[in-house]
């Protein structure tokens, strides 16, 4: 019994959507980690906005899907 539902081309996005949000999720941490190496010296009050800034795009992954 085929499937009604016709999933071909819309997984095949998904998947390309998945890998380049890997991609630019590497990046920013990247980003991040050498913000904390070499800018010790900022307040404390910019340092904790770097990592809220950071922690966001981590979180906001898990909320989306309600399966």
């Amino acid at each position: 019994m085929p499937s009604p539902i016709k999933l071909d081309n819309t997984l095949g996005a998904a998947f390309l959507g998945n890998i380049f949000a890997a991609i630019f999720y590497g990046i920013t941490s990247v980003q991040t980690f050498s913000y904390y190496k070499h800018n010790g010296k900022d307040s404390r009050y910019m340092k904790m906005m770097i990592f809220i800034l950071w922690l966001g795009p981590q979180t906001i992954p898990r909320y989306d899907c309600a399966c």
